[in-house]
């Protein structure tokens, strides 16, 4: 039989996972989103998508359609035509001809919408309207056939036909939800279970609601309506005065299905209650509404909780709520503010996170609760971290020393993960493995899940050591966190597996990396992780060369990035060393004095080296000299920089600037005690040697160390610092009177610099290029 959904259908069943892409939605609106609802359905797990609609409200917050774009296919999808309609109706009327009276009205209201068609067939048999002739349909003698002019007005019409009982049945399933079940109703009435499995088996037949294959509740019978539109209008027709009394009913019998695992349905429980708790209040019933106060708390609460790291959204919204109904003097106060502050940092709300943690702190320690008081400092050194707020690194080893006299018990395992994220910031590998091995054992000793914070940090630390072997660690902390549901753990693991790719694997490893935690980040509502992955993506998109995409990254992350201090840092000092590169350093002027002062205050070696590098290279292109001079000797004492791979990544045009600004002690102070711990570290301690045998005139050494150096530079993605090398290089053989070489290596490096639109480069190239053939002539 000939239906759009059937068709559609086809074209998503050949395809697989596919987007449904709407150039005009002018004739669908809600009535499509209720049919694409129904087709979802019927596709048995089809991802969809819905893209191109003017009005993507409707879609993106749909909990059946949001975030389900992956690896798809296009089905570009238009409104039926009129012929096409007219063709629908006959087939769902199995006829031939469709009666003229019926055709011109319905082709005038559907709009191209199959739904209104189809609802339209199913009206006029619900009705009886039509008596069968021949191979057609007509009209029955004396019939009145109602048009209504939307989908949901036809709705309701055939809601109309049903036995008053059967109305009241379904009202009661629209209060449960889009998804019911036969116990729910049959208690909420006070109805016999037999007597409702018969009404719902004709409410079948109607196709106004569909039995599930499963249940998601042991021993209850699932039934789902057929759209949601339908749902939506029979809920509507409920006196409001009803309606709070029946969710509670609702609620209540979810609750007794499983009286011990309440929390399981924490969500549908929240949902209820808080709409009985509103519609309570909305008409003056105030007894009731504070009888309701507690459980819609509670499961506000509950659904929050379970929501964080999966749902951002959700979760804030379910807190925010909770919070909203727990007064200053309730007991639960500082565990709700705590939860609520764990999804704010999560959505980027810094300010509103580090508010709610300071208010739970005290409370916690007034009632004596030294485990959750440690967890709330652990989370509050995680929020000043973003903030610039060098009390980060106190707090979580303040927190281990409230609990290590304590017996050991999750929230100690706890703490030696944030001590060990604190000493593996602070460029202290040694110490952040020991703690946290710490809390692996611990884990182990207690029979709980592997930390796998714990486990990420000790891998970034084995990474700065020049240990490889920390990628794994990394990689398995990722599978545990995805495993435990812990989902911004989940993104910030995939941030520093990004980092320590881009010392091992080089920028352009680390950048897919980081596009994939972005990704998790963002379906999940993470947004402060996202925007910080985000910046962090600026430095391995500058290396390989892709400076406009930085730039308009940097630009976008400015606009929106306003809390987290270390991704502002980041994104600035990216800008200023690619405005600087293209000899427009005086675009960065303005933010340069907040860059240092941020960078210098934040007590983390990273931010450090990227921070003061980028302002003292900025600087030097100003003209600014002095001051240059300055940063560049404050960067080359922060000895606990040297083994970032932030560090390694400046190094080389930070002892290029210090030679320009002619200051050799600080170029060679620059390169002391830097290792080759990695390749990144490797490779430019092979520049920087030449940049340094150059500067003291031993110009063979350099010229064989800048040829070397352009070439691992290429091998790794490195593109300014191999356009750098080849411009060393050609220089080194042109002062060896081996121009005739120097030539073609420059025209190399010109190209590179052209590449970047780095304008100071090209000239200086352009120089050196007309000394070579002035020499070979």
């Amino acid at each position: 039989m000939f239906t759009a959904w059937r068709r559609w259908l086809e074209l998503i069943a050949e395809q697989g996972p596919t987007v449904l892409v709407f150039e005009d939605l002018h004739w669908a609106d809600e009535a499509l989103l209720a049919f694409l609802e129904h087709l979802a359905d019927r596709a048995e797990g089809v991802p969809l998508m819905i893209v191109g609609t003017t009005r993507p409200e409707l879609f993106e917050q749909h909990p059946d359609f949001g975030g389900r774009l992956r690896n798809t296919n296009a089905v570009n999808l238009a409104p039926l035509s009129s012929a096409e309609t007219a063709r629908l109706v006959s087939a769902l009327l199995d006829a031939s001809v469709m009666p003229a009276e019926l055709q011109q009205p319905i082709l005038d209201r559907a709009g191209g919408n199959p739904l209104y068609a189809e609802e339209f067939v199913r009206l006029l048999n619900d009705k009886e309207l039509l008596v069968r002739k021949g191979s057609s349909w007509e009209l029955r003698e004396g019939a009145e056939v109602p048009f209504p002019d939307s989908v949901r007005a036809l709705i309701a019409a055939r809601l109309d036909t049903l036995t008053p009982d059967a109305k009241s049945l379904l009202a009661d399933a629209a209060v449960v939800g889009k998804v019911f079940w036969a116990g729910a109703v049959a208690a909420m009435g006070e109805r016999d279970s037999g007597m409702v499995v018969d009404m719902l088996r004709d409410l079948s037949r109607k196709e106004l609601v569909r039995s599930s294959r499963r249940s998601s509740m042991e021993g209850e019978s699932e039934y789902a309506f057929w759209h949601i539109l339908t749902r939506d209008v029979a809920y509507n027709q409920l006196p409001r005065a009803s309606r709070a009394s029946r969710h509670v009913a609702a609620a209540n019998w979810i609750e007794a299905q499983a009286p011990t695992r309440a929390e399981d349905h924490a969500d549908v429980l929240a949902y209820h209650y808080a709409i009985a708790l509103d519609l309570a209040r909305a008409s003056g019933q105030t007894d009731q509404a504070a009888t309701l106060e507690d459980p819609a708390r509670r499961f506000l609460t509950l659904a929050g909780q379970r929501a964080l790291g999966l749902d951002t959204t959700a979760a804030l919204t379910n807190l925010e709520r909770a919070l909203a109904l727990t007064p200053k003097d309730h007991p639960d106060r500082p565990d709700v503010l705590v939860s609520f502050a764990e999804a704010a940092h999560a959505a980027a709300r810094h300010n509103d996170a580090k508010e709610a943690l300071e208010q739970a702190m005290p409370a916690l320690q007034e009632r004596g609760d030294i485990t959750a008081e440690a967890h709330a400092m652990n989370r509050l050194g995680d929020v000043l971290f973003v903030l610039a707020d060098p009390r980060w690194a106190e707090l979580p080893r303040e927190a281990l020393a409230l609990l290590e006299p304590l017996p050991p018990g999750p929230g100690l395992v706890e703490a030696f993960s944030g001590v060990a994220s604190v000493e593996a910031l602070q460029g202290r590998p040694r110490s952040a493995i020991s703690a946290a091995d710490r809390a692996l054992t611990l884990a182990d000793q207690l029979g709980i899940d592997r930390p796998a914070r714990a486990l990420g940090y000790r891998g970034y630390a084995r990474c700065g050591q020049g240990d490889a072997g920390g990628l794994d660690d990394l990689r398995e902390a990722i599978r545990l966190a995805t495993q435990a549901g812990q989902g911004r753990d989940v993104a910030l693991l995939h941030n520093n597996l990004g980092v320590a790719l881009w010392s091992y694997k080089g920028p352009q490893a680390a950048i897919v990396e980081l596009r994939t935690g972005i990704a998790y980040a963002t379906a999940r509502g993470v947004t402060g992780l996202a925007d910080f992955m985000t910046a962090g993506m600026l430095s391995p998109l500058f290396d390989t060369g892709q400076l406009d995409e930085a730039l308009t990254l940097a630009i976008a992350l400015s606009e929106r990035i306003h809390g987290d201090q270390i991704a502002r840092a980041e994104f600035y000092s990216v800008a200023a060393r690619s405005h600087t590169l293209r000899g427009q350093a005086t675009q960065a002027a303005g933010y340069l004095d907040w860059l240092e002062t941020t960078t210098r205050d934040v007590a983390h070696p990273e931010p450090l080296a990227f921070g003061l590098g980028a302002a003292a290279i900025t600087h030097t292109a100003l003209g600014n000299t002095p001051r240059a001079a300055i940063l560049l000797s404050e960067i080359a004492a922060a000895r606990h920089a040297r083994d970032t791979v932030y560090y390694a990544s400046l190094l080389p045009a930070l002892v290029r600037t210090a030679i320009t600004l002619n200051q050799p002690n600080i170029a060679q102070q620059l390169t002391t005690d830097h290792r080759p711990n990695t390749p990144y570290a490797h490779h430019t301690l092979v520049a920087v040697t030449a940049i340094l045998a150059e500067a003291h005139g031993d110009y063979q050494t350099a010229a064989e160390g800048y040829a070397n150096a352009a070439h691992q530079w290429e091998q790794f993605g490195v593109m300014p610092e191999q356009a750098y090398a080849l411009q060393g290089h050609g220089r080194t053989l042109i002062t060896l009177r081996r121009s005739a070489e120097a030539a073609p290596i420059l025209h190399k490096a010109r190209d590179l610099f052209t590449q970047l639109d780095a304008a100071p480069a090209i000239t200086e190239t352009d120089l050196l290029l007309q000394h070579a053939t002035a020499l070979s002539s």
